[in-house]
């Protein structure tokens, strides 16, 4: 052998019968470069199979005679379960079914035989197997780019990724089995062409090399990690699949569960414990789209009217389709350009819309879909805003942002040196969030200052002026988004901070893990999508994550958010549409909320805190769950969910230990139905007890304010379904999960938070019946264009 180092090793594993087949193989491995090492799994030896660790093949010659051997194959899957690739090559007539049970390495491998292909060692020798999970990834990425029109977005965004994709390429040019197509070229060179013109800016800063190291490094171990947990959960039992449902579609998970209830006869102590659970987390009010997806149509990114009712979202065939979020149904279809490749905002009422792409700059008028042109020369559009009337137009392209008045172009900003991170309206009117060099900017005033020196600015597109800017640091990763009332949200690196009027970068206390890519907010709250972490929904003015939603949705890279509190997240293939109401914080006051201290006195019943561990409740008979009947009441609860049975016909007695310390009591209320009670603590920790019709109290929502203040106030909504917290002079809105403990106001409850429209695959798992108890309505594809 060479004394140089190969590049790979293979091992070859076979008995003393086949010697001359491994002899062979030996030889054509050679001579294509690998280094060859040989395991002869001899029936005789009782040693265990050492595992090397720079293997990176693994050829398994497989016979009557091997098969038979004692032992063999048993050490051969051994090998090959460890092995980052396994070939197992059929010498005679040996089958697959025969080399272990089902499942097990050698018999799950996709065979090699060389019993009448003499150039078969050739072809596993320049192959490349341990390349195929990256040349995988990298096709999908490419079908996804196709589907999507070509988007630059879609491209990869590091240039060593970038780097790695052409590597991969140029390796697997040759190989037996798997070839690159022409689209995965222009897949990895475009990526590479985009990368680098990213970076060129911040090229010259030493840390900008280093950060984007670090972003390599980071998206290598995030796409490891994405694989092995994949792999991991294919091979996890029935426990961990029942875990994933519960994450990522806790609301059909809810549902089984109540099915499974409903057919076991009322409710069983380990669902009451599922069913909480899924409770407890946020559900989507539904989906757009799934049902053009599986007629091979996708959805963009979108917008919404100013009451927040209507939804417009960008659709395959330059088509634009309008949504009832209310009644989450489709409204219509207007085919608005000649390309999927288009930009477009909507006017607040929602009567028309602006377009811009290939053919210019148009206004349609959304009720009989008419299409005047404004500007027919400007046919490079990236981004396009427009007033709540319509009457102003601002038009990004690649080298400046032009601003329509009344249909005519009225003044032109340059954007030489500049990238804008943002364009929209707002209450103050149009807006454009930019990075834009201190020579371009104006405000340098050393050599130094304008080689290296940076600024952000909010321009106000009306007046054509700069309301605030700021000093902006070396960045590789920046990103923006522009708030309602005209301020501006700027993340630096994964670092969030406000530009407030004093042109300042004031950090709001929150950094992501990996680059946004998307940004949206209401002024409340920032709702931020990135790779390693979904898309999360960030308190603005403590920067704690409330929720992450949208799990079920993977590369989330379109946001929008109305000023209702909905918020549309789009994969560039369906939209999720959640309300943040269960979220989020509210600062204005809730009139009608009725809690004590210490004891909260109702006609149906009294709540005292006894002491500080125990909660009485009086005259519990008067202040039972929504169902009264026998049949129907809780048994027995488990895991420190104890019901404590009546001392005396009047009283309840609810010890609070078994729930960990939860701090002061400051605040106590029962619901206006009278069948559940809550008790809010210091620590921010609230808890939902089901006063159940057996005389046990249940214990059906534990929740804490997301930002750990205490509570000072605790209440019902007036029909139960929701708590009313109050904490550091804001208000929350949880779920309480009352009435769950029973099959009545378990049916109540499910029916006030299902999804408004259900995907047919889910609506046709559940019986009819079902769907009509529940009221399930089944998703409808949008009508066709006109």
């Amino acid at each position: 052998m060479d004394a140089r180092l190969r590049e790979h090793s293979v091992l070859l594993c076979a008995c003393d019968a086949d010697e001359a087949a491994a002899a062979t193989a030996a030889v054509a491995a050679r001579r294509a470069g690998y280094e060859v090492r040989r395991e002869n799994l001899a029936p005789t030896s009782n040693q265990p199979c050492d595992t090397p660790c720079d293997i990176t093949l693994c050829v398994v010659l497989l016979s009557e005679e091997a098969a038979a051997a004692p032992g063999f194959l048993e050490r051969a899957n051994a090998l090959a379960e460890h092995m980052p690739a396994t070939i197992p090559v059929r010498l005679d007539g040996i089958t697959p079914e025969r080399c272990g049970a089902p499942g097990s390495p050698i018999r799950e491998r996709h065979w090699a035989d060389a019993r009448n292909h003499p150039s078969i060692w050739q072809e596993i020798f320049h192959s490349h197997v341990w390349l195929y999970p990256a040349y995988d990834d990298l096709a999908a990425r490419t079908a996804r780019w196709e589907t999507c029109g070509r988007d630059d977005s879609f491209l990869m965004q590091s240039v060593n990724q970038a780097k790695q994709a052409c590597a991969l390429i140029d390796e697997m040019r040759d190989d037996s089995f798997q070839r690159p197509s022409d689209a995965m070229v222009r897949y990895a060179y475009a990526s590479h062409t985009f990368a680098r013109r990213q970076r060129k800016r911040t090229r010259r800063h030493s840390l900008v090399l280093v950060a984007a190291i670090a972003a390599a490094v980071a998206t290598v171990v995030i796409v490891r990690g994405v694989v092995a947990a994949h792999v991991e959960h294919a091979v996890q039992s029935a426990q961990s699949a029942y875990s994933m449902r519960l994450e990522t579609d806790p609301a059909f998970f809810s549902f089984q569960t109540y099915c499974a209830m409903r057919d076991a006869g009322g409710v069983e102590p380990e669902q009451v414990h599922a069913l909480t659970a899924g409770l407890e987390r946020p559900w989507a009010m539904g989906i757009l789209g799934t049902e053009d997806f599986n007629a091979g149509g996708w959805q963009g990114e979108g917008v919404f009217a100013q009451t927040g009712a209507q939804y417009w979202v960008r659709a395959d065939g330059g088509a634009l389709q309008q949504w009832n979020i209310l009644a989450f149904e489709p409204v219509s279809t207007i085919r608005v350009s000649s390309s999927d490749a288009f930009v477009f905002d909507v006017t607040a009422d929602g009567a028309a819309a602006v377009v811009a792409d290939a053919d210019g700059v148009a206004m349609i008028d959304l009720e009989t879909g008419e299409r005047t042109a404004l500007d027919t020369a400007c046919t490079d559009s990236v981004a396009i805003a427009c007033s709540e009337d319509g009457s102003q137009i601002a038009v990004q392209t690649a080298s400046a942002i032009a601003v329509y008045e009344n249909g005519a172009r009225a003044r032109e900003i340059d954007l030489a040196g500049t990238d804008v991170l943002a364009l929209t309206r707002t209450a103050a009117g149009l807006r454009a969030l930019c990075a834009t060099s201190a020579e371009a900017a104006g405000t340098a005033t050393t050599a130094e200052e304008t080689a290296v020196g940076e600024t952000v600015q909010l321009i106000d597109l009306t007046m054509g002026e700069v309301v605030a800017q700021a000093p902006l640091p070396a960045a590789e990763i920046l990103t923006g988004t522009i708030l309602p009332a005209g301020e501006a949200l700027v993340c630096s690196n994964g670092t969030v901070s406000r530009l407030s009027a004093t042109s300042a970068l004031e950090p709001v206390g929150f950094t992501t893990r990996d680059a946004p890519s998307a940004l949206a907010s209401d002024g409340n709250v920032l709702v931020v999508a990135t790779e390693q972490d979904g898309v999360q929904v960030v308190d603005l003015a403590t920067g704690t994550v409330l929720e992450t939603i949208a799990r079920d949705l993977a590369g989330v890279c379109y946001l929008s958010i109305s000023d209702t509190g909905v918020v549309a997240c789009g994969n560039g293939f369906v939209t999720s549409i959640w309300s943040l109401l269960p979220i989020a914080p509210d600062i204005a006051t809730v009139s009608g909320v009725t809690s004590a201290k210490t004891t909260y006195a109702a006609e149906s019943a009294t709540a005292e805190l006894a002491d500080a561990e125990t909660l009485r409740i009086t005259q519990p008979e008067f202040a039972l769950g929504a169902s009264g009947s026998a049949s129907d009441a809780a048994p027995e609860a488990v895991e420190g969910d104890s019901p404590v049975s009546a001392t005396q016909p009047t009283t309840l007695d609810i010890t609070l230990a078994p729930y960990g310390d939860l701090g002061t009591a400051t605040s106590v209320c029962i619901a206006p139905y009278g069948g559940a009670v809550a008790l809010g603590f210091d620590t921010g920790h609230v808890l939902v007890f089901d006063l159940a019709s057996n005389g046990q109290a249940y214990l059906c929502r534990a929740w804490q304010v997301p930002t750990a203040d205490g509570v000072e106030q605790v209440g019902f909504s007036s029909d139960g379904a929701r708590l009313i917290v109050e904490a550091a002079g804001r208000w929350w809105h949880p779920w309480s999960n009352s009435g769950c403990t029973s099959m009545e106001g378990l049916v109540s409850l499910l029916r006030a938070r299902q999804p408004k429209r259900w995907p047919l695959a889910q609506w046709q798992t559940f019986p009819k019946d079902v769907r009509q108890q529940l009221g399930m309505v089944c998703a409808t594809a949008a009508p066709a264009e006109r």
